[in-house]
């Protein structure tokens, strides 16, 4: 009896000792898989660990930088400007606030450095940066490499930003305007010229033959510093509008309309002088080009000067009469963006009194004042639009600063992000506020832009600390994994700054049963569930009927983002009462696409349901 005892004693020790041995084998393998795992998702978000530890970059270039920066894998492009010397520079500024690249140039006498010096766009993975330097055009890598540059025989200098879109999948226009400026019997004039290149994304060369003339020019006239705009009508004919100011002793504006080979379209006609950035908007019927205008002489009375925002149809005609504020002027170009699914994007500007900024968003189908909105003093007056809440209402951001005597008796200055929200209408109806680190940046009118990290996007904000050396830091915010609109609605340019118009996409019809799914449990009481999926972020109503075609219940009608959504319907009406039993049909319509399905569902109450159990 001890004997066995003692065996079992013996066995069971060692079925312990094997038992820790496996359990000690099973944690340190468990151990090595959690730790390749981490090493695996570390390596696919180093990007991203890059930026959450850095919330700022600060660097110096000459002169008075200009704080439009572009992002790329290595930093930040930025321009600046000499004003004594009248020479400007396009830096590639690095993350640890290096200048990796730098490249200077004459700037034509009052004019400075263009807005946004560089474009961007991305060919089999890889970015590439455009801009012109005089009367050369360059073709860099993001991280300034030259890949090919072109001096060509052009009348004037480079003038703005160029402009980029597709020709075909194998070639891009590079679309450049020129500045000439003479004097002539004591005065100063300028003649305004475009030019179209074609790059070879496959050659990697600029076509030299391609821009042999302008396809557009004028004479003793000048564009303004933001720059042209290009759509895309509705058969895919790229389209240029091109805001022009004629000399004369009344300054006269007209907003010239070519086609990309210099055909002319139409002219719209102002009669005043300036024009800021033209803006353009798809939309259902067609495209919207606005622009506003402002004048240097004063109209019914001594004292008010007349200011305008003007909005155009695809043809030239007005479409709507143009919006006024008297005593003010349009401070940036119109941007759009669709607000409340009806696929008539909202008109979105600011207008300026001294330094006071107001916001306007006027509706897209119906042209009602929506929302008006103070924004402050020192206000930059461009505006973006994200959908920071993924819920399909979208939110404005926009840069503000604030100058205050502190207690120390010192001038300080508080410099904010703004995001205002937007109900289901295109309403403004709350804001939050992004501090920056206080009394380091002086004012600058550097516009909001983005750069987007492992799917998270992250808001840039440069701001200048001194003017004269050009010491400028970039703030970093991260908004997440929020919904950028890749939209050409902002001076030509989308929330990145990259001055790239991609080719028109129509979306495609979503497959009827990927749509809208059949409903479950069907039959169903009291309750039932019904699934839909959205490619792209739209305007969505679904709505139930009984047999006859009568509406009996709304169940959704609001923007919703792209993705799968499941929504209950109850058993009532509008009213909310219980319905009868019976077959009933339910409907969804969405704006992104344009397209309607429906489906039946048979409703039994209670008294039905239980009729099988007595047969």
């Amino acid at each position: 009896m001890l004997q066995v005892v003692y065996m079992l004693s013996k066995d069971l020790r060692f079925i312990k000792s094997f038992l820790l041995l496996f359990t000690l084998t099973a944690l340190l393998f468990v151990f090595s898989l959690l730790a390749l795992l981490q090493n695996a998702c570390s390596n696919t978000t180093s990007k991203w660990n890059k930026f959450k530890q850095q919330t700022e970059i600060a660097f110096t270039l000459p002169g008075n930088v200009g704080n439009h920066v572009l992002a790329v894998e290595k930093g930040v492009w930025e321009t600046s400007k000499i004003m004594d010397e009248e020479i400007s520079y396009i830096a590639l500024v690095g993350w640890n606030g290096e200048i990796i690249d730098s490249t200077h140039y004459p700037y034509i006498s009052g004019g400075g450095v263009p807005e946004n010096g560089v474009a961007a766009f991305e060919v089999g993975g890889e970015k590439l940066i455009v801009f012109g330097s005089d009367n050369t055009i360059y073709v860099k890598t993001d991280d300034g490499q030259i890949i090919d540059h072109k001096t060509f025989d052009l009348q004037g200098q480079v003038w703005t930003a160029p402009t980029l879109c597709p020709k075909n999948d194998k070639e891009l226009y590079i679309i450049i305007p020129t500045l000439r400026e003479y004097i002539e019997g004591g005065q100063s004039f300028h003649d305004t010229y475009v030019y179209v290149f074609v790059y070879n994304t496959e050659t990697k060369k600029i076509d030299f033959a391609s821009a042999n003339q302008p396809i557009f020019e004028t004479q003793k006239a000048f564009l303004g510093r933001d720059g042209l705009a290009v759509g895309h009508d509705e058969d895919g004919r790229i389209m240029l509008f091109i805001p022009i100011t004629h000399a004369g002793d009344e300054l006269k504006s007209k907003l010239y309309t070519v086609g990309i080979n210099g055909d002319p379209l139409w002219i719209g006609d102002q009669g005043l002088t300036m024009t800021t950035g033209p803006a353009v908007a798809q939309k259902e019927d067609g495209l919207e080009v606005s622009a506003g205008t402002h004048a240097d002489f004063y109209a019914d009375t001594d004292t008010i000067p007349s200011r305008w925002i003007y909005f155009f149809n695809q043809d030239g005609t007005q479409l709507w009469p143009p919006f006024h504020r008297p005593g003010t002027l349009p401070s940036a170009g119109p941007i759009y963006t669709e607000a409340n699914g009806d696929r008539h994007p909202e008109r979105i500007f600011t207008f300026t009194d001294v330094n006071d900024v107001t916001l306007y968003i006027l509706d897209g189908k119906t042209n009602e004042l929506l929302s008006e909105r103070y924004l402050g003093n020192f206000t930059v007056p461009q505006i973006i639009t994200v959908d920071k809440e993924v819920d399909g209402c979208k939110e404005l951001l926009y840069r503000t600063a604030r100058y205050f005597i502190g207690e120390d008796n010192n001038l300080h200055i508080e410099n904010k992000v703004v995001i205002l929200h937007l109900d289901e209408e295109g309403r403004i109806n709350s804001f939050e506020e992004v501090f920056l680190q206080p009394d380091i940046a002086y004012r600058s009118q550097g516009p909001l832009s983005f750069i987007e990290v492992d799917g998270r996007w992250i808001l840039m904000v440069g701001a200048r600390i001194s003017i004269e050396f050009g010491d400028t830091h970039v703030y970093f915010i991260d908004l997440g994994h929020v919904s950028i609109e890749g939209t050409w609605y902002m001076y030509k340019r989308d929330g990145q700054r990259t001055s790239y118009l991609p080719l028109p996409q129509k979306p495609a019809p979503v497959p009827e049963e990927e749509l809208l799914g059949q409903n479950y449990p069907n039959p169903f009481s009291p309750s039932t569930t019904i699934e839909f999926t959205l490619r792209e972020p739209s305007h969505v109503e679904i709505k139930i009927f009984n047999i006859l075609g009568q509406k009996v219940y709304t169940l959704v009608k609001r923007n919703l983002p792209k993705g799968k959504h499941r929504v209950v319907w109850d058993g009532r009406n509008d009213k909310g009462e219980k319905v009868a039993s019976g077959v009933y049909f339910y409907r969804i319509s969405t704006s992104q696409p344009k397209q309607t399905r429906a489906k039946r569902m048979l409703l039994l109450n209670a008294i039905f349901m239980f009729m099988p159990l007595f047969a």
